[in-house]
């Protein structure tokens, strides 16, 4: 599974060009969701999807369509700071076509790994096992209910006088 649409990966026609041929020489085959932004670079660089006959183009996907995706595959590749997490999440090997990330948490245990200039290595990356998983790294999915609990808890300790 890859989702590219950063400028920096879309807007270098080379530079897309190099991701593509990439995953089209990738072992299994890839399912490539085309945000508007990329199918509009591709257009714009006259990159044709039918010269990357191992990667399906398809459609952008809903959230939920996104996660059962990526819950299919193998290893996901992106530059999107959400699916790094989802990717986590999932406990999905994931590779990152950036030089950063805002989840620098992802990296601990090689369960995501940062690559910008050696796009080459993604084939050797794809095949090491991560390590620990983290159980619980972003929490337990129950902060709305803490929420409510904290403010609620709040309300009760004001005074009638200064409520």
């Amino acid at each position: 599974f890859a989702t590219i649409h950063r400028p920096y990966n879309t807007d270098n026609p080379a530079r897309m060009k190099r991701i593509l041929d990439m995953l089209n020489l990738l072992p299994h085959p890839v399912i490539f969701p085309l945000h508007p932004r990329t199918a509009a670079r591709l257009k714009a660089a006259e990159i044709h999807t039918n010269h990357h006959p191992h990667i399906q183009f398809i459609d952008p996907l809903g959230y939920l369509n996104s996660i059962a995706y990526q819950r299919g595959s193998e290893c996901i590749i992106t530059d999107s700071g959400g699916v790094q997490k989802e990717a986590y999440m999932l406990r999905k090997k994931c590779i990152t076509l950036r030089s950063e990330t805002e989840w620098t948490e992802t990296l601990d245990h090689s369960w995501n790994t940062l690559v910008f200039e050696d796009i080459e290595s993604i084939p050797k990356l794809i095949k090491e096992k991560p390590g620990t998983y983290i159980e619980g790294m972003f929490g337990d999915g129950h902060a709305a209910e803490k929420i409510v609990t904290a403010i609620k808890n709040f309300f009760k300790q004001q005074s009638p006088a200064t409520a």
